[in-house]
């Protein structure tokens, strides 16, 4: 008589769907862990099916003989699948744990596959000596005396997957190692009871139960996926990276960034751009499938792409001109825009060209900065050789250095009044020469300075320096009214940056009418309460506001008349596109009336000749500032030529 009870198999039934639900739903579909991990709950959903599908078929008793040939079938599937979860769940853990590599030759898969292919081979013979288990119309199923192979075999497979585990627990977090754990735990309990009391079918619900501990702690697509898109999203790549740098893995890897995916996305609408990003990952696919090239994709919102290759030796270049006409004719035809995404596109060795994820994450949004803006492709290495980029990954080390041996200059850069023909004020300047880099550009400087967030340590140097030469009696004697200053964004930003200037203020005992603080064009689209408090109160305090590199950007009229700017200075770009065209000579005297109109001060950077200068003052400039009328100065020289 059947004696088995059913109730948790039927319970477990339902779980397994509502996995299957959750995962296809989430989009976790892709890549190499989400699929084992589908093959996993899909072969324990039929090992329970068949389970069922047997006990309910020994409900009575004898068993025809259709009902006999019924049960013993769903019992072979039962021992067939129930066994192949254990070996699929092994392959899960290379995949999850990133070490996939381990096991990337088929005789090492076949290797890992032996205790199942030994328990196949058992259930092969198991009609002809029953030995496994066997089915009979008066009794209906029984066990033989070989399924404690099964058990062994089974127990094999735990004691590998546990030590496994424990060994590579650094490359999960705690509570994605545990839920993985837990299989094992839970499950050998299950087995116990089982063996034990036969008649209380518990495994394939234990197996249900820590595969929904998985859905609740691994396959999380807020971890995982990029939810407007449903690729893998930066995270997980960010997370595969830390696998990676964990288990020492090599691999290739191959970044794509569109520099311009925002206006894409603005100009094309979201659903056309997602439809975009899906078409560009669906032509790179399949290039690479023509090239039978194993990898793994990950998008970052906006547009960066990030493709992860195990064959070292696969060289991209090769399809890059095929993939980029196919996306442009896609744009052509499909979208029927006239717009074209930009690509740039860079290849690297994981770790042997950078060997920190971090710098490697750092560099996934930088690179393009530093391309050659000739060219698509580039090479890792070619970058990272250039001394902007090495200046701006070592800015740390620079200002120590720099710093503990006084290694940074402050000079002065003088303007000249054309009212008053004179000099009435000086910018100051940054001067670095570091003993490994050289001399640094001060442009390059500065925005090293802010990507790497170190901005408000130079900053506070210089503006210490700027108030202590103001506040000198030196200065004071002098025909100069004041110092100009330059603040960051990151300054801009700070609560406690009027606070400080006050501090200063106090210390070298000056009046606010001698410091000038700049804040460039590019501050204003960072706008916030916070930088609009900090102007109106500088201002309010009586220190003079310029807006600096007038042009270089997107001038927005409403910041310039909404601020208490004193005077604008003209970019130097729109002086050197002044002095070679029409057309940039007419932009600047139209400039140059407007803001004189407002009324504003003009001032302008950049002047390195005669005809230069005489071009602005011909159109009204104010103030002028550059080569022509003196280089940037040391404190005493300048005081010393006003003087």
């Amino acid at each position: 008589m059947w004696d088995k009870i059913l109730y948790l198999d039927i319970c477990a039934a339902p779980v397994y769907m509502i996995i299957w639900f959750a995962t296809i739903y989430r989009k976790l579909t892709r890549g190499r862990s989400n699929i084992l991990y589908l093959w996993l709950t899909g072969v324990a959903f039929v090992t329970v099916l068949s389970e069922l599908a047997a006990g309910f078929s020994m409900q009575s008793f004898p068993l025809s003989k259709d009902r006999l040939m019924f049960v013993t079938a769903c019992e072979y599937v039962y021992f067939i699948t129930r066994n192949a979860t254990n070996t699929l769940y092994i392959f899960y853990i290379f995949s999850i744990t990133e070490t996939w590599y381990r096991i990337k030759g088929l005789w090492k898969k076949i290797l890992l596959a032996l205790p199942y292919i030994a328990i196949l081979i058992l259930l092969l013979f198991n009609n002809k000596k029953w030995s496994v288990f066997t089915v009979s119309a008066a009794n209906g199923y029984a066990r033989g005396d070989a399924i404690i192979a099964l058990y062994f075999f089974a127990t094999a497979y735990m004691i590998f997957g546990v030590c496994y585990l424990i060994f590579q627990r650094h490359t999960l977090e705690p509570a994605i190692w545990g839920a993985i754990f837990s299989m094992y735990v839970f499950n050998l309990i299950a087995v116990i009871i089982q063996f034990i009391h036969p008649e209380l079918l518990i495994e394939c619900y234990s197996t249900s139960m820590t595969l929904l501990f998985i859905v609740f702690f691994v396959q999380r697509p807020e971890r995982l996926v990029d939810m407007s898109t449903g690729l893998p999203g930066y995270r997980a790549f960010c997370e595969e990276i830390r696998k990676l740098a964990a288990t020492g893995q090599e691999v290739s890897l191959v970044i794509s960034n569109m520099s311009n995916a925002e206006e894409m996305r603005h100009y094309l609408g979201e659903q056309t751009y997602l439809q975009l990003i899906y078409a560009i990952e669906s032509i790179v696919g399949s290039c690479l499938k023509k090239e039978r090239v194993s990898y793994s994709i990950y998008f970052e919102q906006p547009g960066n792409f990030y493709y992860i290759f195990e064959d070292m030796d696969y060289n991209p270049v090769q399809i890059i001109s095929e993939v980029r006409n196919t996306i442009n004719t896609f744009v052509e035809k499909d979208i029927e825009s006239g717009a074209i995404p930009d690509f740039k596109v860079v290849s690297l060795n994981y770790p042997a060209d950078i060997s920190e994820p971090d710098e490697l994450f750092r560099f996934g949004h930088i690179f393009a900065r530093f391309a050659d803006p000739d060219k698509i492709f580039s090479r890792c290495t070619t970058i990272i050789s250039r001394q902007d980029y090495q200046v701006e990954t070592h800015i740390d080390d620079i200002l120590n250095r720099a710093m503990d041996s006084h290694g940074v200059k402050i000079v002065y850069q003088p303007v000249w009044s054309v009212k008053d023909n004179r000099f009435v004020s000086a910018s100051v300047r940054i001067n670095i020469s570091d003993e490994i880099f050289g001399d640094i550009k001060e442009s390059l400087l500065l925005r090293a300075a802010e990507e790497r967030g170190v901005i408000i340590r130079l900053g506070n140097y210089v503006l210490d320096q700027a108030f202590s030469f103001a506040g000198d009696e030196a200065f004071k004697n002098s025909s100069l009214d004041r110092i100009c200053v330059t603040l960051s964004v990151t300054q801009c930003m700070q609560m406690d940056l009027t606070d400080k200037i006050w501090s200063l203020r106090d210390k070298y005992k000056i009046r606010p009418e001698t410091i000038e603080f700049s804040i460039r064009e590019s501050v204003y689209k960072n706008i916030s309460s916070v930088f609009n408090d900090n102007i109106i109160k500088l201002s309010m305090q009586g220190y003079r506001i310029t807006l600096d590199r007038y042009g270089a950007g997107f001038s927005d009229m409403q910041h310039i008349l909404s601020m208490p700017l004193a005077s604008v200075k003209i970019d130097k770009y729109i002086l050197a596109t002044a002095a070679s065209s029409e057309k940039g000579r007419s932009l600047l005297e139209g400039s140059i009336a407007m803001i004189k109109n407002i009324p504003l001060e003009v001032a302008a950077k950049g002047v390195n000749n005669k005809d230069m200068s005489d071009m602005l003052i011909a159109m009204g400039a104010d103030l002028l500032e550059g080569d022509y009328y003196s280089k940037a100065l040391s404190g005493d020289e300048l005081l010393n030529i006003v003087d």
